[in-house]
């Protein structure tokens, strides 16, 4: 096979396994993401998917470990930060999930899910005051958000 046969099949691949996910269609779209990854080891994109279905499954470290992987690429990726302070975060492991948010916020200051992200941060440090500066921060810029 051709690299750019290979090169094509990868994002064919990925653009199935996205779809999958997408769909709430884990456990089918996991093993595409792997084939990426067996095929192109230093995907961005299927690394940090791959690590978000992880921690959507509970599996928190193996989601901080891929997702770090594919930020150790692209360190200032604000999306790639976000999800790794939410598996930080399920891992009670505040202290680096608000760095996480701070560089993500940093590089996207309008980032709704990392200002939730870094709240909740906050909060479980007993920051209460800046954990509800960052839901302030929040609800400005959705404030028919839930979270």
């Amino acid at each position: 096979m051709s690299r750019q046969t290979a090169a094509v099949d990868c994002r064919s691949l990925l653009r199935d396994a996205i779809a999958l996910h997408q769909a709430g269609r884990l456990i089918d779209a996991e093993p595409l993401y792997r084939a990426v990854l067996a095929a192109a080891p230093d995907n961005f994109d299927a690394l940090h998917l791959i690590g978000v279905l992880a921690h959507q499954q509970g599996r928190h470290t193996e989601a901080v470990a891929l997702i770090g992987a594919a930020l150790a690429q692209r360190p200032d990726e604000p999306v790639g930060l976000a999800n790794r302070s939410a598996a930080l975060n399920a891992l009670r492991r505040f202290e680096e999930s608000l760095a996480d948010c701070d560089k993500a916020i940093a590089a996207k200051p309008d980032h709704i899910d990392v200002l939730i992200n870094r709240a909740l941060a906050l909060k479980e440090l007993n920051r209460p005051h800046e954990a509800l500066a960052s839901c302030d921060m929040a609800l400005r810029l959705k404030p028919d958000s839930a979270d």
